[in-house]
């Protein structure tokens, strides 16, 4: 069995049965062969069962029903930077997305890594919390730059940006 063949069974069932909502459990009790696939492949840097890789490649209809169940309220705040940098390295090639994403597939990649450090950060991890802070601030940076609309009394920007000399003025 593989990772798409799942999808469209758990697809499948959602829109045979109309449950209002869905869960891992609800999974496990009418597709047990999804879920066992699920937890022995579909994995976090961290070794826990992905939910968000499995919801996010569900219909998109489908994917408002998840409601992950009882989480625990009060986690311990921890600094754990070395779960961090699990999920950075195993991205590090699609970092750039958050400065200048190309399409819609670099704005998915963004997507699902700082849908992974949100997870970690609401599992406590105070470095994850800052990292994505970081990466944030980057996005925020970056669509400031690219919507800035230049105004006659920013010349220092404008002769910023044309620092190099015009080849054809020669």
């Amino acid at each position: 069995m593989e990772f798409g063949e799942v999808i469209k069974i758990i697809n499948k069932l959602l829109l045979k049965k109309q449950p209002p909502y869905f869960n891992s459990s609800w999974i496990r009790k009418n597709s047990p062969g999804c879920y066992n696939f699920i937890q022995r492949n579909i994995k976090t840097c961290t070794n826990a069962i992905d939910w968000d890789k499995v919801t996010y490649a569900l219909e998109w209809k489908l994917q408002r029903r998840w409601s992950p169940g009882h989480c625990r309220k009060n986690r311990k705040p921890y600094r754990d930077y070395s779960e961090v940098k699990l999920i950075l390295r195993k991205n590090r090639k699609k970092l750039y997305v958050f400065v200048a994403p190309q399409d819609i597939e670099d704005r998915r990649a963004r997507d699902i890594i700082s849908i992974s450090l949100v997870r970690l950060a609401q599992n406590g991890n105070l470095s994850a919390k800052k990292e994505l802070m970081k990466l944030i601030n980057f996005l925020k940076h970056s669509k400031q730059m690219r919507h800035r609309k230049i105004a006659p009394s920013s010349v220092s920007f404008v002769s910023f940006v044309n620092t190099d000399p015009d080849p054809r003025a020669s």
